[in-house]
């Protein structure tokens, strides 16, 4: 492969790599789609088995319900050899068997096989060898047809050689090699496909088009391996080849209209044939003179067929005169038809329907305009609205985006989230309205729409960025960012908003998914209503099968500076978050209860304070048993009580003793003690005679911890507890929380960081610590060397609607709670006995404080399969017995 070069213009999948290396020798993974395959799925099978790649690792044969016998011949396969999984495809499509497979695959690379294709030894080897040799993202083969044996397929297969027949794609010339905007049976690397997102389900026939242009959007480019002998099967019978065209057109047709930049001029040329042979005769009823168009076109159109013919004759000795023109001319205009059938039932969908219906099945941006105009253009003249992930950050500036739907996984008991953008026309949009309907099952089941709660998205301006120490984890610097979220209902009724002309405003939305909720796919509409018209587009909801517990399994200790503030304690609680102090509860345990049953409450601390800090080390007595049992019978019973002592006294060895001493007093109470402080040997014992240590939460910063790894190893196997902080930017490589860092810092340290270090609680020294102005300055601490934190110790604030009190929450909280809830995902799947598979769902997140990823779809990738394991076990299709699956 001598030939191989990496572009320079593309974007290096290998630099993208998220571990420090490369392998050598990359696992593969192949995903196979069928249905009803029985006649040929064996020999697919052993063409895939026999690849001569050493590191082949899995194969997926995902069935969309056959019943021809495809089922029993590929389980005798798989007992045969355990890299084989059969897996069932609910939604049988080709896109969802590949979304499938390629979410739960572990392997680095993951390739897509067609069933109706023949396999060469070389391909997978060929494939990895190109990738690791150009940095591309994906790449493919040659599609090259296989010999026909009737006069008839002779022709088919040459139409499909010919040029004149698909149109001159690259991966179709038998002779091409190199950069390609699109690959057939593609290759990818496992972290190229989780940055691109999920093959769109909804645009059948043209799925792979879509998510090739969206891998090359990311910059990657695509290669095609020449050195890689697959064959397709084309079809036999001119009718086969008319249907399976008709419906390639259709499904083009849709698909321009969602993602315009998939395809080229080539894909249009046969509509543009069958309308310069049609379009004209209804005119000519009128005005025969346009009958010459017609004509004319038809004229030339034959031209053309006798030019392929005989360059088909001279090419393919033996080829029957007529079988070449026939096949050409079916290919042509099936697929021109079949585009035009596909423009009318868009158009019905898009303009005949009103406006509410058709809503529901597009999502308002008219993107066939974008197709032949800049999006300037399409936002003069109408409402642009788009969906995206709860981690992105959408530009004030932000211009339309192609996401027209949204898909989202969540369990019984659990929120989940994401964005709507609406961007407003050059003339701007006033009394802006944002409703969802009802989210339905397939099997008829409800989630209410009051289940759902929208926030607008406000922005605040950090002046002076975080300081920047030049490691693996950088700030992003000053500007504009996204984050108070302003709740869009209150007491006094919804709230409308202006959109400023030619800007985007983001919508969040938190879908609360009841216990009580049936497993299923659900879907609903959402409307954007506004004086100038109204937009909407559909959301899809995938509840699991399992429930998240009711108090979630990681502690925490979140700090509000404002004691004046009890809708800070609500605010932490409605996100996971354990709040302290109680507020205006600390004196009325019978208020307590109310907080576990309906926020999950399940721990707090007595507020005792001995005074010993970094900054001064003198520690007051203990309390007396009196104080502490006053202290601990203001707090309900079932709560899990301790008392966070003092604050980072690494410095202060003068206050071990009566630390000890303070450990004594809280244990004869059943308190736990919490320290910001690092284990030292002199603090294992309390002096009580038990044995048991002064500090039972030993809690430390990301520095701390990886200073003294042995000795928290240490205290971990004594059965203490060991949790993490943050604080300021204290290094150059850990998670950090000012607003100037990109979101994942918040999403992976309550999750699948501390999961991956059995840390078991999180602090975070102050929620509402504001300026005199919250929302126009968030430079919130400026430390004794002149450096700014911007938004440090701020996660919520001050809530500024007109005639309302307390606070509202940041985007950043909501990446917090999202991180707690991975947490419980990894530890209800550990509880489960699935040792193993819930230390490969966090390995490729989080390792170490050093070794973590910065691509948030690695990290929602890796979600997905915890879930998807969950719901399996929930369903009783897995069991996993000490760290083993029993499928």
């Amino acid at each position: 492969m001598k030939s191989l070069q990496p572009a320079p213009e593309h974007r290096s999948a290998l630099a993208d790599y998220p571990a420090p290396a490369v392998p050598e020798q990359p696992t593969v993974g192949i995903a196979v789609p069928v249905l009803d395959e029985a006649a040929h799925i064996a020999q697919v099978a052993a063409d895939i088995l026999a690849q001569d790649y050493p590191g082949l690792r899995e194969v997926w044969f995902v069935d969309g319900g056959s019943t021809d016998g495809t089922i029993p011949i590929l389980a005798e396969i798989a007992r045969s050899d355990d890299r084989v999984k059969v897996v069932h495809n609910e939604r049988r499509g080709t896109a969802a068997a590949l979304n499938l497979a390629f979410a739960g695959m572990r392997s680095d690379i993951l390739i897509r096989f067609d069933a109706h294709a023949r396999y060469a030894p070389d391909v997978a080897r060929c494939y990895v060898a190109a990738l690791l040799a150009t940095g591309a993202g994906g790449v493919g083969a040659i599609a090259r047809p296989m010999e026909a044996s009737t006069d008839t397929g002779r022709g088919i297969v040459a139409a499909h050689r010919s040029r004149f027949g698909l149109g001159g794609a690259k991966f179709r010339d038998e002779g091409a090699s190199g950069w390609v905007e699109s690959v057939w049976n593609g290759g990818y690397w496992r972290h190229v496909v989780e940055r691109t997102g999920p093959l769109r389900e909804d645009l059948w026939r043209a799925e792979d088009n879509d998510f090739n242009e969206r891998v090359c959007r990311q910059g990657y480019g695509l290669y095609l391996c020449p050195e890689a002998h697959a064959y397709y099967q084309p079809r036999q019978s001119l009718g086969a080849l008319w249907r399976q065209y008709m419906g390639n057109g259709a499904g083009v047709a849709r698909a321009a209209f969602e993602n315009f930049r998939a395809f080229g001029l080539r894909h249009f040329i046969p509509f543009a044939l069958v309308m310069g042979i049609l379009a004209p005769l209804p005119v000519a009823l009128f005005w025969p003179p346009a009958a010459l168009v017609s004509v004319g076109v038809t004229g030339l159109y034959l031209l053309v067929l006798l030019v392929a013919t005989f360059e088909g004759l001279r090419t393919v000795p033996g080829l029957p005169v007529l079988s070449l023109p026939a096949a050409l001319a079916t290919l042509h205009f099936a697929y021109g038809i079949g585009f035009l059938r596909g423009l009318a039932a868009q158009a019905r969908v898009r303009l005949v329907r009103p406006p509410a219906e058709r809503a529901s099945r597009i999502a308002g941006v008219v993107l066939l305009g974008l197709a032949f105009g800049s999006p300037g253009e399409v936002a003069s003249a109408q409402v642009a609205i788009w969906f995206a992930p709860s981690m992105d950050r959408i530009a004030r500036d932000g211009l339309a985006a192609t996401k027209a739907s949204m898909e989202l996984f969540s369990a019984r008991g659990e929120t989940e989230s994401f964005q709507l953008a609406i961007r407003a026309p050059q003339s701007g949009l006033t009394n802006v309205t944002v409703r969802i309907g009802d989210l339905v099952s397939e099997e008829g089941a409800r989630i209410a729409a009051r289940q759902v709660e929208f926030f607008r998205v406000d922005y605040v301006t950090v002046r002076r960025g975080s300081p920047n120490w030049r490691g693996s984890n950088r700030p992003l610097g000053p500007g504009r960012y996204p984050d108070p979220l302003t709740p869009l209902a209150s007491p006094s009724g919804d709230a409308s908003f202006v959109v400023p002309a030619s800007l985007t405003q983001p919508v969040w939305a938190d879908i609360q998914v009841p216990r009580t909720a049936r497993p299923g796919r659900y879907r609903a509409e959402i409307v954007v209503a506004s004086d100038q018209g109204r937009v909407a587009g559909e959301v899809t909801l995938v509840v699991w099968a399992f429930a998240l517990p009711a108090s979630p399994a990681l502690d925490s200790l979140f700090i509000a500076l404002r004691r004046n503030n009890p809708q800070a304690t609500t605010e932490l609680l409605k996100h996971r978050l354990m709040p302290h102090p109680l507020v205006s509860l600390d004196v009325d345990p019978h208020q307590q209860p109310t907080l576990m049953a309906r926020w999950g409450l399940k721990s707090t601390s007595i507020g005792l304070w001995s005074g010993a800090t970094a900054e001064d080390c003198a520690m007051a007595p203990p309390p007396s048993a009196a104080t502490v049992r006053e202290a601990v019978a203001a707090r309900a019973p079932g709560l899990q009580l301790y008392n966070f002592t003092a604050d980072e006294i690494d410095r202060c060895p003068a206050a071990r003793e009566p630390l000890k001493a303070w450990a004594r007093t809280l244990h004869a109470a059943g308190v736990l003690n919490l320290v910001t402080v690092t284990p030292v040997p002199e603090l294992y014992d309390d002096g009580s005679g038990q044995g048991r240590s002064a500090v039972d939460i030993w809690v430390l910063l990301p520095t701390m911890y990886d200073a003294a790894q042995a000795r928290v190893a240490e205290v971990m196997r004594r059965g203490d507890r060991v949790w993490s902080y943050n604080a300021l930017v204290q290094d150059d490589y850990s998670p950090k929380w000012q607003i100037d860092f990109a979101p994942i810092n918040y999403r992976i340290m309550p999750g699948f960081m501390s999961a991956s270090m059995h840390l078991t609680g999180l602090l975070y020294w102050s929620v509402d610590r504001w300026t005199s102005d919250a929302w126009e300055d968030v430079q919130t601490y400026r430390n004794r060397d002149g450096y700014d934190f911007p938004g440090e110790g701020m996660l919520l604030y001050p809530d500024r609607r007109a005639g309302e009190t307390g606070v509202v929450p940041s985007m950043r909280l909501k990446w917090l709670r999202d991180g707690v809830d991975d947490y419980d995902y990894i530890h209800l799947l550990r509880q489960a006995g699935c040792i193993g598979q819930a230390a490969a769902a966090v390995a490729p997140v989080a390792v170490s404080w050093r070794n973590w990823t910065k691509d948030q779809s690695v990290l929602e990738g890796q979600r997905r399969t915890l879930g998807s394991l969950l719901d399996r076990i929930a369903k009783g299709e897995l069991v996993c017995r000490t760290g083993e699956s029993v499928p």
